[in-house]
């Protein structure tokens, strides 16, 4: 089922290189390269929602899998990568949460997107990470409503 891709973002998933296999119940079977990396299963459970059952496979069948999904990375500027698929666009409804990472959390605005780099609520400051876990927000999920 190609929409099961579509539960991690392509930037993160090359970041962490890793490819979504299979959802079962609550849980997501997920390709990667480092599956000991507790870091990356922790951002990516917190970000589809879903407990994460890593299985090993080579960084070279992660890559060809993100290359057939997403197309190749050649001819793609930085600026491109950290932005939202096109994918993750057209299946989220406005007002909902369609990439979160470290560096941002990109919320859907009818046909395009704003950016959250940091917030500030009474005194805090917080990541979109920290404060997605302070509300409990996954992606998919809606900001401010």
């Amino acid at each position: 089922d190609p929409s099961i891709a579509t539960l991690v973002n392509e930037s993160l998933a090359r970041r962490y290189e890793v490819f979504p296999v299979r959802v079962a119940k609550k849980t997501l079977l997920l390709a990667m390269s480092h599956p000991n990396d507790i870091h990356a299963i922790e951002d990516i459970s917190l970000i589809t929602g879903m407990n994460i059952l890593p299985r090993a496979a080579s960084s070279e069948e992660i890559t060809r899998l993100l290359d057939e999904f997403y197309g190749s990375t050649a001819g793609k500027t930085r600026h491109d990568a950290g932005r939202p698929s096109p994918l993750d666009m057209r299946a989220a409804q406005p007002g909902a949460i369609v990439q979160l990472s470290s560096s941002g959390m990109f919320v859907k605005t009818g046909d395009s997107c704003f950016c959250i780099l940091e917030l500030h609520i009474e005194g805090k400051r917080y990541t979109p990470l920290d404060f997605a876990r302070t509300m409990s927000l996954a992606v998919g999920g809606s900001f401010g409503g």
